[in-house]
Formats: structure tokens, C-alpha cells, sequence
């Protein structure tokens, strides 16, 4: 499963839809956890993404996790 929604506005709420990606474990290193962006029907956007293995720890993060990037 890919990025959904990327960039995309609603025609009638006037917001930009959140961007949506899914990551799998690909490799944990001394002080991080290594994710890779699953390919979907749309082409990757984020691609990898790292987190500090603590907070994998602290928030039980699995082999999968789902990242929402919107604006602030």
C-alpha cells in the first residue's frame, strides 16, 4: 500500500487531504529502526523512514506502521 491522497484538495471542504503511507521493517541498526514504504497502485513518496529504537520500544511500534504527514 502506497501514499493515498497525496496532494490532492476537496473540492468541498477547501483542505488538502493527509498524506498516507504504510512502512515495513526493513532493518534495525544499533540506535534506529530502518522502515521501508510498501508499493502500492501509487508511487512511493517517503520511501524510508528512520526511528530512534526507543521510541519503537515505548510505543511498541510492529513490523508496520502507518504515517500520516499533513500540515501543521
Amino acid at each position: 500500500m502506497g501514499a493515498r491522497g497525496v496532494g490532492e484538495s476537496s473540492r468541498f471542504s477547501g483542505k488538502t487531504m493527509p498524506l498516507v503511507a504504510v512502512f515495513v521493517k526493513e532493518k534495525t541498526t544499533p540506535g534506529t529502526v530502518r522502515y521501508r514504504e510498501e508499493a502500492g497502485e501509487n508511487p512511493t513518496t517517503l520511501r524510508t523512514v528512520y526511528i530512534e529504537k526507543w521510541a519503537v520500544q515505548k510505543y511498541g511500534l510492529g513490523d508496520r506502521i502507518k504515517v500520516t504527514v499533513e500540515p501543521a
